[in-house]
């Protein structure tokens, strides 16, 4: 029979925390990151009608460039 130690058991609490803590934040970036271009056409197409922006695909891919390059997200690695 294994015997665990009150140290083992908050150890594998506090590993299961954060684990868990990981798993939600990347969950609210995914999120964030399919939901985001769907919000930000609505937006535009309630303040300007006469746009009538379909959401595609494309356009969902489309506005998350620009949105990505006027705020300055990057993906990869910058050197200096």
């Amino acid at each position: 029979m294994a015997c665990l130690s009150l140290g083992g058991i908050l150890a594998m609490t506090t590993l299961t925390g954060s684990l868990i803590k990981l798993i939600f934040g990347i969950t609210l970036i995914v999120i964030a990151i399919a939901l985001g271009p769907l919000a930000g056409i609505w937006s535009l197409n309630t303040l300007f009608p006469i746009l009538h922006i379909p959401y595609t695909w494309e356009t969902w891919l489309a506005y998350l460039l620009v949105f990505g390059s006027l705020t300055g997200l990057s993906f990869g690695s910058r050197t200096k």
